[in-house]
């Protein structure tokens, strides 16, 4: 990646468009054993399959991790820059699981990097992963603080017709609640080749030892998606053709669980 972050990297002379993925990975207590074991294993293959759909696309890849707990912190990148896929490799280190959920915290600091000075002025629609297990420390209060930030997220950069340019995707591991990933998720389009259904882009991993294989899923997907669909307010999600099916089985449990809340759903 170029120095000044306010340029893209070139190829052959042209500039190249800059997709940028941002990790909010929780640490929490409830993130211990097989959980952050997972977590930790798939994170520098979910670096690799992004940067293979960022060569076959010819774009360049920005990544940022930020993991949270009590706290938040950079693991890879900074607020004003992210890294290229070799300096997130070299740079990953594995996480320890402690403390709290504070997922407002999180997205606040994802927030400060929501700016073309630090995205790239040529840039796709940035896509945040948010991976947890659990729900926010203010979930029980009705969500106020993680509730304000999701919503400063979404309308912190938006497209000509004012819609959100940020793509935001929820992972939950086995307990997390279905409601504040809901709440945090854009809404994408899916399909099962006959039918399409709108829906928050959510993936469930029921069984922590699928972990690795969705992230790097839902890695691919999305970042598909928002390079073919930039601009556009509502993302078409297709499952990786060349994965395993299992990995792509959260596509199909979206299908199965809104099929026939869209009446106009026939393709």
């Amino acid at each position: 990646m170029c120095d000044n972050n306010m340029d893209n990297e070139m190829f052959g002379g042209q500039s190249l468009v800059r997709i940028n993925i941002i990790y909010l990975l929780d640490c929490s207590g409830s993130m211990k054993g097989q959980r952050i074991t997972q977590l930790n294993n798939a994170m520098p293959e979910a670096f690799e399959v992004a940067s293979e759909i960022a060569d076959e696309y010819e774009a360049d890849l920005s990544i940022r991790v930020i993991k949270f707990s009590s706290d938040v912190e950079y693991l890879i990148g900074s607020v004003e820059q992210g890294a290229t896929y070799e300096e997130a490799v070299q740079n990953w280190k594995d996480v320890v699981q402690s403390g709290s959920t504070r997922t407002d915290l999180a997205i606040e600091k994802c927030l400060e990097s929501m700016h073309t000075k630090y995205l790239g002025t040529n840039n796709y629609q940035p896509v945040v992963f948010l991976i947890t297990d659990g729900y926010s420390d203010d979930f029980r209060d009705g969500s106020p603080k993680t509730n304000a930030a999701i919503d400063r997220l979404a309308g912190s950069l938006r497209n000509s017709k004012g819609e959100s340019r940020v793509m935001r995707v929820a992972l939950g591991v086995e307990d997390a609640e279905r409601s504040q990933l809901e709440r945090f998720a854009s809404t994408g389009v899916f399909s099962d080749g006959e039918n399409t259904v709108e829906a928050p882009i959510v993936a469930e991993v029921h069984d922590v030892r699928s972990l690795k294989d969705i992230i790097k899923s839902i890695t691919v997907s999305s970042l598909i998606s928002s390079i073919k669909n930039d601009g556009q307010n509502i993302p078409v999600i297709e499952p990786d053709p060349f994965a395993d099916p299992s990995s792509t089985d959260w596509i199909n449990q979206i299908f199965n669980q809104n099929q026939g809340t869209n009446p106009d759903s026939v393709l």
